[in-house]
């Protein structure tokens, strides 16, 4: 977890606190949430009051989040790593007072401590949250404040925090928040059916080479063979059991375009794209694919099963997550990475990785480390295979499969 990102001024203001003394540390009189402003983050909503305000914070193998406020923060780490509140040689919690052990049923494991930039921390741990790829994930929520009173107001926000299911993923605990937290609804994605296509939507095939292309309100189809385009009104799309239909009418004749929500490779450069399309005008038929290729890599992550037909091995395998940003983010094992990549004309460019620098626990996991980062820079295209897994290739020679 990334932990005790403070201010230079707020690190200034802790440092000047000192601890309470209480007879019972974990005991305390929590505040209304009346009036606090709610977050919904995917996987688990939770409530901040509303002096705080979202901070830029990124995340590398883990989804991640900050708020500040004048004297307070509170973020949280929400993955396969995130911090299980546990004293080990990475994490020393000065002052350790564990007030509450998770039931492994959705109640958190809650612990009080003292920072060594000074203040008071409080923080929470609901563990297997959801299951995903085969890898569990789970929540690491910390709050550290520089005034004793206000550990009220920790106990309050981790209170407030409703686990719930995000689409496509397995959640446990649904509905569950900390003693004492007033029953709530659990927050809940909508089902991702896929979004019908829109402004900015391109598709095209081979043989004859044709394009299509979604303006703001207008659909325009060029066929190398034709001199001027067909252009026509973009109707509302019809759903179809797996995908959408446009139909409209040019020149006299039916204009519909059918879009499947099925992957399809380019028929001359091989290259994966999300959908498989057909447009019927001018009388005649045409097939191909569309969409964004790159959202065939974003949305989750993908885990390394091995590398050049080598199985992967130990506790903690590679792993790789793409952003509609361009970089892509993960672990080689033992040390985390980011790396740019580009999608070029037929394929796909993946950066030199920048890892830190932690020792490997023996010289098999340093090796496949060392191995799978020098691969990355081999990848010259990608594709998806029939079972779902991402295959990298350079040139035609498969280097990596992965699977979410």
């Amino acid at each position: 977890m990334t932990r005790h990102l403070l201010l230079p001024a707020l690190a200034g203001l802790l440092a000047c606190a000192s601890n309470p003394g209480q007879d019972d540390p974990c005991v305390m009189a929590t505040p209304s949430t009346e009036g606090w402003t709610s977050y919904d983050e995917g996987a688990f909503t939770l409530q901040l009051p509303p002096d705080y305000e979202r901070g830029d914070v990124q995340g590398i193998d883990s989804q991640v989040g900050r708020w500040e406020a004048p004297g307070k923060q509170v973020s949280y780490d929400f993955g396969a790593y995130s911090n299980p509140l546990e004293p080990d040689g990475l994490n020393a919690f000065p002052d350790l007072v564990v007030c509450q052990e998770s039931d492994g049923q959705g109640s958190p494991r809650i612990i009080r401590y003292s920072p060594a930039e000074g203040g008071y921390a409080v923080a929470a741990h609901w563990p297997n949250v959801q299951e995903r790829g085969g890898r569990s994930l789970s929540l690491t929520i910390e709050g550290v404040v520089g005034q004793a009173e206000d550990q009220a107001e920790l106990i309050a926000i981790f209170r407030s925090v409703r686990i719930g299911n995000s689409a496509g993923d397995t959640a446990r605990g649904e509905g569950d928040s900390l003693p004492g937290g007033d029953p709530g609804a659990v927050s809940r994605a909508p089902v991702d059916g896929g979004a019908p296509p829109a402004t900015g939507y391109r598709a095209g095939g081979n043989e004859p080479f044709w394009t299509l292309t979604f303006a703001e309100s207008a659909m325009a189809f060029s066929d190398i063979g034709i001199e001027d385009s067909v252009h026509a009104p973009r109707p509302e799309p019809e759903p179809l059991s797996n995908g959408w239909r446009f139909s409209a009418t040019a020149n006299g004749q039916p204009f519909v375009v059918e879009i499947e929500n099925r992957r399809c490779n380019d028929s001359m450069s091989g290259r994966p794209f999300p959908h498989s399309v057909t447009v019927a005008v001018l009388g005649r038929d045409y097939s191909g694919c569309g969409g964004d290729t790159a959202s065939l890599l974003t949305g989750g992550e993908w885990v390394v099963e091995d590398l050049e037909g080598e199985e992967t091995s130990g506790d903690r395998r590679p792993t790789l997550q793409f952003s509609s940003e361009g970089a892509v983010t993960g672990t080689g094992g033992c040390n985390r990475f980011r790396a740019s990549y580009e999608m070029t004309g037929e394929g796909l460019r993946i950066g030199p990785a920048a890892a830190t620098r932690m020792a490997c626990l023996d010289e098999a996991a340093n090796a496949q480390e060392t191995r799978f980062f020098a691969l990355l820079e081999q990848v010259t295209r990608f594709d998806i295979a029939e079972d779902g897994r991402l295959v990298l290739l350079a040139l035609d020679r498969p280097i990596i499969a992965a699977r979410r």
